[in-house]
């Protein structure tokens, strides 16, 4: 992946630390018995939470964010 403009690396901050966020989340409701399936919906919600959709849940491989106007 190439940077090539000031936004592009913007937005790479931003998905960043909401992908930062969620990984903390996710592993603070990790608990004993959980299934990944389980873990995988906890992500999903807190990536829904900022306004992001995780490469399964969008047909590519790659995490989605847009800044809904």
């Amino acid at each position: 992946m190439t940077i090539t403009n000031q936004a592009e690396l913007d937005g790479l901050k931003v998905i960043g630390r909401i992908v930062a966020n969620t990984l903390r989340d996710m592993a603070a409701a990790m608990k004993p018995g959980m299934t990944t399936s389980d873990l995988d919906e906890v992500g999903r919600l807190y990536l829904e939470r900022a306004g992001a959709v995780s490469a399964p849940g969008c047909g590519t491989r790659r995490i989605a964010f847009s800044r809904a106007p």
